[in-house]
């Protein structure tokens, strides 16, 4: 989005629900207030829309913009998108970005984000992202070729403009993030021998739930919990927080142990046959931990780990971090 658009890209912009007509309709637009500092705006109809700017109206006329964007894009890859023809954007609510006391900032949750995703709509956001990532190895390497002889491109961080690299390792982060997350990804699924259903929350709370949705018990982080509880054999839920610290819980919601690392902790912990419990940190290491505790050995990666690691029939341990490489550790 160019900072400077002028007043003939305006769109008018409806607070409330209109009236549609046979050909045309509204784009649903959500607001975050503090995103990055500024306004973005989140088409939750189309994954991959949103649009970032200074006030609410640019953000919601880069929303437009960036939805017929994606529908090229999509389109041009032989994929087929339902959007009809937008008369304007309308507002579908507003949560602001909420920042941490560290300075972190937790991104909003989105009502959309709450309901179940199905087989077809997993099935399809892993084959954008591939597109995606093709196309963003074909850019970088262009981006590369034009760099070695004109300079570095022109980056702004004060107006919350990124550079290449950033791009390209938050997109790659957010491809391996959705993955570990589907079944079959080796995790697991927070759930307790008598039913109780474990979760994180990102006001830094591990709460155990009953099947029917009620409370049994909560056990207070130093900050937001985004990794998914693994359960041990004795019902020990392990679970790392963004306060840098992975802590061992009984299944009454006590603390056992807990460990510090010297970075958040976004991956969730894997459990081996043997007990011994492995998880990722943004300090750049990868942690073996004993049943009880104990650390066991801790290996430098050099880039953040956010995925949980796979384990091999042989004992191999898998991994990915945004230095853009699988690595395999013996």
């Amino acid at each position: 989005m160019p900072r400077n658009m002028g007043p003939d890209v305006g769109e008018d912009v409806f607070d409330a629900p209109v009236a549609t007509t046979d050909d045309f309709a509204p784009l649903r637009v959500w607001l975050e207030p503090g995103y990055d500092g500024r306004i973005a705006a989140w088409v939750t109809d189309v994954p991959g829309v949103l649009a970032v700017a200074d006030t609410r109206d640019r953000a919601l006329s880069g929303a437009l913009t960036v939805t017929g964007r994606v529908r090229e894009w999509l389109e041009a890859h032989g994929d087929e998108v339902v959007v009809p023809r937008i008369r304007r954007p309308e507002i579908a609510g507003e949560i602001p970005t909420v920042r941490e006391a560290d300075g972190y900032e937790a991104k909003a949750v989105l009502p959309p984000d709450l309901r179940p995703v199905s087989h077809e709509e997993a099935a399809s956001a892993l084959r954008h992202m591939a597109w995606a990532r093709q196309d963003q190895l074909d850019v970088l390497g262009r981006i590369d070729a034009w760099e070695a002889g004109n300079g570095p491109l022109p980056c702004n961080p004060g107006a919350g403009e990124r550079t290449p690299l950033e791009i390209a390792r938050h997109l790659a982060g957010a491809e391996v993030w959705v993955t570990g997350r589907l079944p079959g990804a080796g995790r697991f699924d927070g759930r307790l021998d008598d039913g109780t259903i474990v979760v994180g929350n990102d006001r830094g709370a591990v709460l155990g739930v009953t099947p029917e949705g009620q409370e049994k018990w909560r056990f207070a982080t130093g900050a937001t919990v985004l990794a998914t509880p693994a359960i041990a054999r004795d019902g020990t839920v392990i679970v790392g927080s963004y306060d840098q610290k992975l802590y061992a819980i009984d299944a009454q919601g006590h603390l056992r142990w807990q460990l510090e690392t010297h970075g958040r902790i976004r991956a969730s912990a894997r459990i081996d046959s043997a007990g011994r419990i492995y998880v990722g940190s943004q300090d750049d290491g990868l942690y073996a931990v004993a049943a009880d505790g104990r650390l066991l050995w801790r290996h430098t990666i050099g880039q953040d780990i956010d995925s949980t690691v796979a384990l091999g029939a042989d004992g191999t341990i898998y991994l990915g971090a945004d230095d853009y490489a699988l690595h395999a550790l013996r």
